[in-house]
C-alpha cells in the first residue's frame, strides 16, 4: 500500500518500479518509456501521474532551434565567403541570430542543448571577430574548432583567410 501522507521522490519511485519490474517484467519498460512519474498525496487523486517526457517537453524548443539553425547555417556560409572589409555586417547578422537563440525557452531537460548551441555560436562569432582584428591564424582557427567541439563534434580547422 502506498503511503499517501508524504511525497515520494523520483528515486523512491524508481526503486519501486525496479521492485515491481522484477515481478511484472515488460510492463515496467512500457511505463519508463512513457515519461517521468510522480506521486500525488492528495486524497481522491490518482496515486501515480505521468508527466510529459523530455522529448515531449523539448519538441517546441527543438523545432525553434531547427529553424534558427537553418538561418545560422546560411548566415555562417555567407560570412565565411565574405572579404574581411565586408565582414562586419555578416557578424552583426550572426550576433542577432545568437541573441534569438539565447531568448529561446528550453525545458530543463534540454538546457545542455541550448548551452552548447550558444557556446558554439559565441566561438564562431569570436572567430570572425578575431579574423577581423587580424589575430594569428592559430587563434582564429582555435575559436572555429571550439565552435564545433561545443556541439559535440570536431570540425576541421577553418583556416579562415581573406578571399
Amino acid at each position: 500500500m502506498v503511503d499517501k501522507s508524504r511525497s515520494w521522490t523520483v528515486g523512491q519511485i524508481a526503486l519501486l518500479v525496479v521492485i515491481v519490474g522484477a515481478v511484472a517484467g515488460l510492463a515496467v519498460v512500457v511505463l519508463i518509456t512513457l515519461g517521468v512519474w510522480s506521486i500525488s498525496p492528495t486524497p481522491g487523486t490518482p496515486i501515480i501521474s505521468l508527466a510529459p517526457s523530455c522529448p515531449q517537453q523539448a519538441a517546441p524548443f527543438l523545432a525553434s532551434v531547427q529553424k534558427l539553425a537553418g538561418e545560422w547555417d546560411d548566415a555562417n556560409k555567407l560570412a565565411s565567403s565574405t572579404p574581411r572589409m565586408s565582414l562586419p555586417p555578416q557578424v552583426s547578422t550572426l550576433q542577432g541570430l545568437r541573441r534569438r537563440a539565447q531568448d529561446l525557452e528550453a525545458p530543463e531537460c534540454a538546457f545542455l542543448v541550448k548551452q552548447r548551441l550558444i557556446d558554439s555560436m559565441d566561438n564562431t562569432i569570436n572567430g570572425y571577430i578575431a579574423f577581423l582584428a587580424q589575430k594569428p591564424d592559430s587563434e582564429v582557427n582555435k575559436l572555429f574548432e571550439q565552435a564545433g567541439k561545443s556541439l559535440g563534434h570536431s570540425m576541421p580547422s577553418a583556416k579562415r583567410s581573406p578571399p
